[in-house]
């Protein structure tokens, strides 16, 4: 079995549940004999369980990509849609946020906090939902807040 270091970054996803179950059925094994598995098979389940982490840590950044995403594509689609400037917005909103603040977050180089989100909500006179349409991939807070 290839160590965690060699496994692809996109993980197939048949390959590891092929491989779940089979460590599954080894360790089910052990236990119902109630034996101690070998070094080998010990050293098998610990590489299979590092590479179900890192697909589970890849499928979570994905999905959080993909929320930023769409959180910044639904900010600037509502704020160009009223017409509104970047700068003008985050006058409006305040909440410590400027233009360029918008900017970045619209070009998603930062997120927005789930306050500022609601400040820029707020600002353009609609829902959160609006804009984040589901966790919208808003952090809780900022480091320094």
């Amino acid at each position: 079995m290839p160590e965690p270091s060699d496994a692809p970054l996109t993980p197939d996803l048949a390959a590891l549940e092929r491989e779940h179950t089979a460590v599954r059925d080894v360790e089910q094994r052990h236990i119902s004999f109630n034996l101690r598995p070998s070094a080998e098979t010990a050293d098998a389940l610990v590489v299979a369980i590092e590479r179900w982490k890192l697909a589970a840590v890849l499928a979570a950044e994905v999905a959080s990509d993909d929320a930023e995403a769409d959180f910044a594509r639904r900010l600037r689609t509502t704020r160009e849609s009223q017409g509104v400037t970047q700068a003008a917005l985050a006058a409006r909103a305040g909440a410590r946020l400027s233009g360029s603040s918008i900017y970045k977050i619209e070009a998603g180089g930062r997120r927005a906090t789930v306050g500022e989100a609601r400040s820029l909500a707020r600002a353009l006179g609609v829902s959160l939902d609006v804009l984040a349409g589901g966790d919208g991939g808003l952090v809780e807070h900022r480091e320094g807040e």
